[in-house]
């Protein structure tokens, strides 16, 4: 199924940039001036400070002091926090490569990275401050609305999916006591080469993703021009980015574009699900759970952005 999408989609991605050249080099310059200056700068050290830690065993000392209080709220372990709390604070696809960095180093059991991949990969606070309150609603008081609407969606979506992994709670915990061996002896400086030559990687393929779905969505924007409706929806559920600024620029009232433009923002689009699952490669984690789960996370989050407009409209539901 999965190798059928992508043929679907790098099918008509070749023919494009075979007949609309100019323009296909014009996208994916911008899709690499992207990457270069803003994906890369900003992830690639988390990246590589991400894997030293991992590897050196210290993030569970320290959020270990603070287990119980991430069991009870959120329902993981202190390595399990650490790829919730990183995947926050960083964006799209950091807590996706913590969840399957930490599986794959048997730091977490599989139930805990499942569990964890429903609800950990999310937008950062500075793409929702920065780019969507203020570039692109041009409204900063609505900053506050956006990251409750975001956040408070991904936070239920967690709770739906923890109930859903019921057994998580004793079983995990055993599953990782279980995990737990002592690893064979390694250099800071081994560990430190590993870390960058991962965080490299990494990041090139995000580099190469991004390239591609900016091509996509420039190739949509340009054909369907005469179609702004099905432009519209294309946009925003191919790529988070292109996808916020259509909506802005669509001058639909209030009332349906700010639950768009949450939706729009908690699903990632496309572009950050095949980042995804890049990240997960090497792991036997499913790229569908995810999917699934943010297709959960964009609809809580489109209700509690209406709810929240309602509510300053005076309506009373």
């Amino acid at each position: 199924m999965l190798r059928k999408a992508a043929l679907l989609f790098l099918l008509p991605l070749f023919f494009y940039m075979l007949f609309f050249p100019k323009e296909a080099f014009t996208y994916s310059l911008s899709g690499l001036e992207l990457w270069f200056h803003t994906v890369l700068p900003s992830l690639l050290p988390f990246m590589i400070l991400s894997g030293f830690f991992i590897g050196t065993g210290k993030i569970e000392k320290i959020l270990g002091r603070f287990s119980r209080f991430f069991y009870i709220v959120f329902g993981v372990t202190p390595w399990g926090a650490y790829a919730l709390l990183l995947g926050l604070f960083c964006g799209y696809p950091m807590g996706a490569r913590l969840t399957a960095e930490l599986y794959s180093h048997r730091k977490i059991s599989r139930t805990e990275a499942c569990y964890l991949l429903t609800f950990s990969n999310n937008a950062s606070p500075m793409f929702l401050s920065a780019y969507v309150a203020v570039q692109s609603l041009q409204n900063e008081q609505l900053l506050p609305a956006v990251l409750s609407a975001v956040y408070g969606a991904d936070l239920l979506t967690g709770l739906c999916f923890r109930i859903r992994f019921q057994r998580f709670g004793r079983t995990s915990l055993e599953e990782n006591a279980g995990l737990k061996k002592e690893a064979p002896p390694v250099s800071w400086g081994e560990l430190i080469d590993t870390s960058v030559m991962n965080g490299l990687e990494a990041a090139a393929k995000l580099g190469g993703y991004i390239i591609l779905f900016s091509i996509f969505s420039g190739a949509v924007s340009q054909l369907l021009t005469g179609l702004p409706g099905i432009r519209l929806i294309t946009a925003a559920v191919t790529e988070v980015t292109t996808g916020v600024h259509a909506l802005a620029e669509s001058h639909l009232p209030f009332v349906i574009l700010f639950p768009a433009v949450c939706s729009c923002t908690a699903f990632g689009g496309l572009s950050a699900a095949a980042q995804t699952k890049s990240m997960l490669g090497g792991t036997d984690l499913s790229i569908g759970l995810y999917l699934f789960a943010k297709c959960v996370n964009s609809i809580l989050a489109a209700v509690l952005a209406l709810l929240f407009v309602l509510s300053v409209d005076g309506i009373i539901l």
